[in-house]
């Protein structure tokens, strides 16, 4: 009699826990860390650059500076990485991801000395594109089984491109050159099975340069990019 009473609570225990090793939760059954592994697409918006100092230097003659001024709206922002760690409740988490911004940017004035030169209506709409690669680390927090925040530094490089105008602000054409950025990032992520729902806020600054060949000479321009950011993501959940 004893014996079944023993193995019928036996029974009961194992069909009682059972469901706390499902995938529902980011913590395995038993062991109190938290390690996960997470793919994340990731859609929102990034600050853009608001000026770009530029040194043309003609095939004759002495080099211009000149400053162009465009408008600041935010550019669209799409995302793809993974990021993992260990959290029991805090821990280290690292990331790699891939990084698309885009936008079209009007050119609203230049400045030449102490010249202001109002740019031509044919300069509306110009290009705005940045392309590359973010390292992240930092610590995470495990609020629950499915509820975890990050705090992350990035630091990242890629490649760049925006319509500039020439020197008589006449024609426009694309730049070509390459960035590099560093920042911090706040998240919050939710897990449920295997679906992740999150987002994260970020400020960054980002330094840009360029140059373009015209058939009177070349430009080189540089860009400061300082602001915050932010983008709603979604992934899924490897371990």
């Amino acid at each position: 009699m004893q014996r079944r009473i023993i193995s019928s609570l036996s029974l009961l225990a194992a069909v009682a826990v059972a469901p706390a090793a499902d995938l529902g939760d980011l913590r395995s059954y038993g062991d109190s860390a938290l390690p996960f592994t997470q793919v994340r697409i990731g859609f929102g918006q990034a600050p853009t650059a608001a000026r770009y100092d530029t040194t043309f230097v003609p095939d004759v003659g002495a080099s211009v500076r000149y400053t162009d001024v465009v408008d600041t709206k935010a550019a669209n922002t799409l995302s793809f990485g993974v990021y993992g760690g260990t959290l029991d409740p805090f821990g280290a988490v690292f990331g790699a991801e891939l990084v698309y911004s885009w936008t079209n940017q009007s050119f609203l004035r230049r400045g030449v000395g102490g010249t202001i030169v109002t740019a031509p209506g044919t300069l509306q709409n110009t290009h705005y594109r940045l392309m590359g690669t973010n390292i992240l680390a930092g610590a995470g927090w495990a609020l629950s089984d499915r509820i975890h925040f990050e705090l992350l530094a990035l630091g990242g490089i890629g490649f760049a491109k925006s319509g500039h105008p020439d020197g008589s602000l006449t024609l426009v054409d694309d730049a070509a050159g390459w960035y590099y950025q560093g920042g911090i990032r706040a998240g919050g992520y939710a897990t449920w099975k295997r679906l992740v729902i999150g987002g994260c806020v970020e400020y960054t600054s980002l330094h840009a340069k360029f140059r373009n060949n015209w058939s009177n000479g070349q430009s080189r321009s540089d860009a400061e990019v300082t602001g915050v950011g932010a983008r709603f993501e979604i992934g899924y959940r490897i371990q």
